[in-house]
């Protein structure tokens, strides 16, 4: 109940045989103004903080929160800890 809406997009390696990697990218281009424009309470970055690209984007989004697996050093706000093997 608290998460208003999830966006998705398709990478132009996993587009569907007969779409277009043009369309594919004028749509993740969409997708990037119109989250641009919205006014963010908190993003999470769905992979470790070493994955560069995502935490690069959520930066830019000028969040109140970045939450994610990694540390402050990262750029984190609300860091998370990589569960163990012993937490599975």
């Amino acid at each position: 109940p608290d998460i208003d809406e999830v966006f998705v997009y398709t990478k132009g390696k996993h587009r569907d045989s007969g779409t277009s990697l043009w369309s594919v990218w004028w749509k993740t281009w969409q997708l990037m103004r119109r989250l641009g424009r919205v006014e963010w309470d908190a993003v999470f970055v769905a992979t470790t903080a070493r994955a560069p690209q995502a935490l690069k984007f959520a930066k830019r989004l000028h969040a109140k929160r970045i939450i994610g697996y990694g540390s402050r050093e990262d750029g984190l706000t609300d860091p998370l800890s990589l569960p163990g093997p012993d937490d599975r």
